[in-house]
């Protein structure tokens, strides 16, 4: 079942059928100015999860298709489901992973402008008289955006329709925000006249690797560091941590993020203790007298039990009493009570609400401390 998106007296069910390997597409009421111009442009890619939808046809006849308005285009995608060989035989296919290290679907994505003679193709594809691929995959990155809101808010009304445990497992929230990062590679971007004829073309665009989405470029400083954490052995920070905690509330796995969670919030107040006792003009000899006791840890012969993080908390604090600080108390009863409960009590699931509330008053709680270094 093919889903439309038609704005308001619209007219756009004519066929148009000059597309390689499409026999039909969809097409406004009106034709370009110039019969030469672009008036189309294709490419294809892949989303890091399986779509569940009915997939295209092999031979690229007759493709389930979905047809999305956004801005001024129009454009039409279909999915073919992919699934990563193990061991010479294929992966059952029972659960959708969030990387798509074992599960994706290819995307075949096709976009005319919706007014081809107020609002040419060319004047969102082009920069100066050169063809932008970079442009045409980010429009095509906004459409795909605009289709995956559609098929999460699909899977919440078909939730209604099937009683526990099953609603749950029509909930979609886990599904990362795509950009041109997570899309790549992007292949056959192909840009069409009126006639079907190519008249740009370019094989393979990947943004993957380019740091996009990930950061920013390094000064010399912290290159400098990178470099040594390249030779030597990198013991995990409080910001690992917190990573592993965030996967795991991805998965859905909010019992093991808040134990990691908590794991990190400790280690994140003793990182700062030291920071604070650094620019205070303490050496590591001296800091690492006041942060370990004399007593060994259990079972080791090496390693010495550190004093209580709240001591360290204080100490970043100038030795002020938080006890009244509302960060604090949320942070008490958002997370170290929920702790307490799963390692200490009876087992209990926790909410995404929850995993939510336990995250804000962690991080509350570190810029509160942060504030005062």
């Amino acid at each position: 079942m093919t889903a439309k998106a038609v704005a308001p007296n619209t007219e756009i069910d004519d066929l148009w059928d000059f597309m390689v390997g499409y026999k039909k597409a969809m097409q406004p009421k009106n034709r370009p100015l110039r019969l030469d111009e672009p008036v189309e442009f294709f490419f294809s890619g892949k989303v890091p999860f399986v779509i569940l939808v009915p997939e295209a046809e092999v031979d690229g006849e007759t493709p389930q298709t979905f047809v999305i308005q956004d801005n001024f285009f129009i454009a039409q995608i279909s999915f073919l489901k992919n699934v990563v060989k193990n061991n010479g035989g294929p992966l059952q296919m029972a659960v959708e992973d969030t990387t798509g290290e074992l599960t994706y679907s290819t995307f075949y994505l096709r976009v005319i402008s919706q007014f081809p003679l107020s609002k040419p193709l060319f004047g969102s594809i082009m920069d100066g008289d050169d063809y932008s691929s970079r442009k045409m995959h980010e429009i095509g990155a906004n459409i795909l955006r605009k289709f995956i809101k559609a098929y999460i808010n699909a899977f919440h009304m078909e939730s209604y329709k099937h009683e526990m445990p099953m609603k749950g497992k029509c909930f979609k929230d886990w599904i990362p925000v795509l950009d041109l990062r997570n899309i790549s590679p992007l292949l056959d971007t192909k840009v069409f006249n009126i006639f079907g004829e190519v008249l740009y073309e370019s094989k393979n665009t990947d943004y993957r690797g380019t740091g996009l989405g990930i950061g920013f470029n390094l000064g010399d400083d912290t290159l400098s560091i990178l470099q040594s954490a390249c030779i030597y052995d990198l013991l995990p920070s409080a910001n690992t941590y917190i990573s592993i905690s965030n996967r795991l509330g991805m998965r859905r796995e909010f019992e093991a993020s808040c134990i990691m969670l908590t794991a990190a919030l400790e280690k994140k107040i003793f990182e700062l203790f030291r920071r604070k006792k650094q620019a205070e003009g303490w050496g590591q000899e001296q800091i690492d007298d006041w942060m370990y006791t004399d007593r060994l840890r259990k079972g080791s012969t090496t390693s010495y039990e550190t004093k209580s993080v709240w001591k360290a908390a204080r100490m970043i604090c100038n030795g002020v009493s938080y006890a009244q600080e509302q960060s604090y108390i949320a942070v008490l009863e958002k997370l170290y009570v929920k702790r307490d409960e799963i390692i200490h009590g009876e087992s209990i699931l926790l909410s995404k609400e929850e995993a939510v509330e336990m995250n804000k008053a962690a991080s509350d709680f570190l810029l509160f401390l942060e504030s005062k270094l």
